[in-house]
């Protein structure tokens, strides 16, 4: 048998369990079982592992190599200081949202007393400091470094103003606390570097955070686990852009679906498309990624039907009425699947809302100026207009018969904001295997074997148009 990798997933509900072939990449089995945090997350694991070998034939003893990434136990909770809201404090968020990150909270300026103790009880795992351009302001964020030295019981990482880097690594050594530093998350007005940050933040997760909520018990069983599940998902979804050898999708968005929130993901240059447009603000990296918490399908349900009306769904008052309703259940009613056809319409709308809102909020957008030389736009953020790749990921579309429909429709009521540079016009791919995740795994140790995966799940590979699938 050829060498197998066996590439676990611990989520919030489920625990995923892929087996691969190292080499290839090809896909051999796949399993699932509900995740048991709160208990011992090894018995969902042997769970899953199990079911994959009566599925497929394929035990535990067959694999050579084990990764894992983990959501479990409320993921990856960051907090980002900064010093001006739409320029360090935002950088800092971005880096901290392409690294995986959960970001709980977000503040600017100095901090107050106050704030330090709504920081201490939003309980974070990381805490990104940021502010100042190299060269620029170091009293703000030195002023910030000796509070949160003062009393912290998280793991700070320290992102700002290089002239302040040796200070701060002075303030927390004094106070005993755990710092790492890394270079400035925005070196210079508008340029936001996010690599040495996602790095660092990973290498404390698998070090720090899995061992504080108690996952690191099953690193003997399921082999390191390297990175939050949405990082992982990021890596993967970055080699599909690039490829292994330039042999890439090129650029794409991604949306993620999920029951509690909804994930956009773009790998595009951003850059206007038209000649009478200026960017304004931060230049985003290449690879973005949005997470938006009130977008989820089943526990923010009733938020998503808010956003209905914003977004140009096209229904009788009635009709949203009904559709209210049936959404303020949904919070006590994870689990529910739509039976009848009007239950299935509800889904589907459900789903659409979330894909429009969660995709106008990630895109850029223009706003207009009028200036001595005529009308002129003004670009915050990126222009996702020329895209033409989407591909689609999340439990609830991947294993929705209407998932076509649902971005389709999803991408037509974000482009009724003409102000909101989405994409324009698709062609949809989907992750049909919902192994993303082990994407981004192989990626680790063989990046062709994952290229290779990640065309089949989205149905690209000879392999799969074989198949048929």
């Amino acid at each position: 048998m050829a060498r197998l990798a066996f590439l676990t997933d611990f989520g919030s509900t489920y625990t995923k369990v892929c087996a691969v072939e190292t080499g290839t990449g090809r896909l051999v089995g796949r399993a699932h079982a509900p995740t048991t945090v709160d208990t011992d997350v090894a018995v969902g694991w042997r769970q899953a592992v199990a079911r994959l070998h009566q599925e497929h034939g394929v035990a535990l003893s067959d694999a050579s190599v084990q990764l894992a990434c983990s959501s479990a136990g409320g993921g990856l909770r960051m907090v980002v200081v900064g010093f001006v809201p739409r320029l360090t404090a935002k950088a800092g968020q971005i880096a901290a949202l392409g690294a995986g990150a959960k970001v709980v909270g977000t503040f600017s300026f100095r901090l107050s007393e106050t704030q330090i103790q709504e920081i201490r009880d939003l309980s974070p795992d990381i805490l990104l400091l940021c502010g100042g351009i190299d060269g620029g302001d170091t009293d703000t964020v030195l002023a910030n470094a000796g509070k949160l030295a003062a009393g912290s019981d998280w793991v700070t990482v320290f992102a700002g103003n290089r002239d302040a880097r040796a200070e701060v690594e002075r303030l927390y050594a004094a106070a005993g606390r755990p710092l790492k530093a890394t270079e400035n998350v925005m070196p210079e007005v508008g340029d936001v570097s996010a690599h040495g940050i996602s790095d660092l933040i990973r290498e404390i997760f698998a070090d720090h955070v899995i061992k504080a909520k108690g996952i690191d018990r099953v690193r003997e069983l399921t082999g390191h686990i390297v990175m939050p599940t949405p990082a992982a998902v990021f890596v993967g979804l970055e080699l599909l852009c690039s490829g292994a050898r330039g042999n890439g999708l090129g650029e794409l968005v991604a949306v993620d679906v999920g029951g509690a929130t909804t994930d956009v993901y773009s790998f595009a240059h951003g850059r206007p498309t038209r000649p009478d447009v200026v960017p304004r603000g931060l230049r985003e990296p290449y690879g973005k990624r949005t997470v938006e918490g009130d977008m989820g399908v089943r526990l923010n349900a009733p938020s998503v039907i808010a956003a209905a009306e914003s977004c140009g769904l096209g229904v009788a008052p009635e009709r949203l009425e009904s559709f209210k309703s049936a959404a303020a259940k949904l919070p006590f009613q994870r689990s529910w699947l739509p039976s009848t056809d009007e239950e299935k319409e509800f889904d589907l709308v459900l789903a659409s809302v979330a894909v429009a809102a969660a995709m106008r909020r990630h895109a850029g957008r223009l706003t207009e100026l009028f200036t001595l030389d005529g009308r002129r736009w003004l670009q915050e953020g990126k222009d996702l207009s020329e895209i033409s790749t989407c591909i689609g990921t999340g439990g609830p579309l991947v294993h929705n018969p209407a998932a076509m429909a649902i971005l389709v429709e999803g991408l037509k009521m974000a482009n009724g904001d003409p102000m909101a540079l989405v994409p324009r016009g698709c062609s949809y791919l989907f992750d049909r295997y919902y192994c993303l995740y082990a994407v981004g795994l192989l990626r680790q140790i063989n990046p062709e074997g994952a290229l290779h995966l990640g065309r089949s799940t989205l149905g690209l590979s000879e392999e799969a148009r074989a198949n048929g699938t």
